[in-house]
């Protein structure tokens, strides 16, 4: 099984030093514009195992590095062409360029503006009962606090050092305050119109990962690890996979049987559906697998 592991990361690997864009960045899927969460990825997954064809390729890496760099305004946040609305991603680039070890300045900006980007608060309504008074963060600006970029954030700002810090700290209140009934996240409501809502796999994961340094004890994280650990045998994608080997790893969870069905499902080009974002991702799981380091342990 290490065997196939490790030929899985390197064709994998050779798949993404291929896929780079000339601009420096990976895109979601070939011939369109790169983006910030394939490129994050790819560099991660590029990083957390030797390069297959050796050190010639630290050229990719920095190319990649150069393309966030181009891409964070004056104020800290990722911009994309024609749209100077901050991106979510923001996050993520404070979190490659802390693990990559890399403009420590740039990477500071970041963290800087992530402290002062709120989602906004909203007035009481029983339909939809939460704590209205915390505030995480949004996928985009004047918009409400939603799981997947309030858990980035928290990502971004542990591995920075600023796991004490008020903003964290209200984010993970947020969270847990979120939490579905019966275990686990979605995007952001756990009941309207009386109604329990149903969890989601890879945001219950993320969720958790970014809790890790949390009350490993607490009955929130219990069920969420309860319900990512039942729910993965039953609904498997490349995606849910990935994350729920990072995740549980990081809990010291057993993974085993998910790594064939991930196996299964690389293509004989060293690509998962041809898709950077999920190739670097299953690359980053695969690694935890085989004994490697995780990047999303902080």
């Amino acid at each position: 099984m290490q065997n196939d592991i490790a030929q899985a990361i390197e064709k994998a690997q050779v798949f993404l030093l291929h896929a780079q864009t000339q601009d420096g960045g990976w895109s979601y899927t070939p011939g369109v514009q790169s983006s910030p969460e394939s490129t994050c990825y790819s560099l991660l997954a590029l990083s957390a195992a030797p390069f297959p064809s050796g050190a010639a390729d630290n050229a990719k890496q920095d190319k990649g590095v150069a393309w966030l760099k181009n891409h964070v305004n004056a104020g800290g946040a990722i911009t994309l062409e024609g749209d100077n609305d901050p991106h979510w991603t923001t996050s993520l680039a404070a979190f490659t360029l802390n693990y990559l070890q890399q403009e420590a300045a740039l990477r500071e900006r970041c963290i800087e503006w992530l402290l002062t980007w709120e989602g906004n608060k909203t007035k009481f309504n029983e339909i939809i009962p939460l704590n209205n008074e915390l505030v995480g963060w949004p996928w985009t600006s004047d918009a409400f606090s939603w799981i997947e970029p309030t858990s980035y954030a928290l990502l971004a700002l542990k591995a920075s050092g600023y796991a004490n810090h008020a903003r964290v700290q209200e984010g993970e209140a947020l969270l847990l305050d979120r939490a579905c009934t019966e275990g686990g996240w979605n995007y952001g409501n756990r009941i309207v119109l009386g109604r329990a809502l149903d969890a989601f796999l890879p945001t219950t994961a993320v969720a958790l990962l970014s809790l890790q340094n949390f009350d490993t004890a607490s009955e929130t994280i219990v069920q969420g690890l309860a319900f990512l650990e039942t729910e993965i045998a039953r609904t498997q994608s490349t995606l849910t996979l990935a994350w729920a080997i990072l995740c549980l790893g990081t809990y010291h969870r057993p993974f085993d049987a998910l790594v064939p069905p991930l196996l299964l499902r690389q293509r004989t080009d060293g690509s998962w559906r041809e898709a950077n974002h999920l190739t670097a991702l299953s690359i980053l799981a695969l690694n935890v697998a085989a004994g490697g380091v995780n990047v999303f342990k902080v």
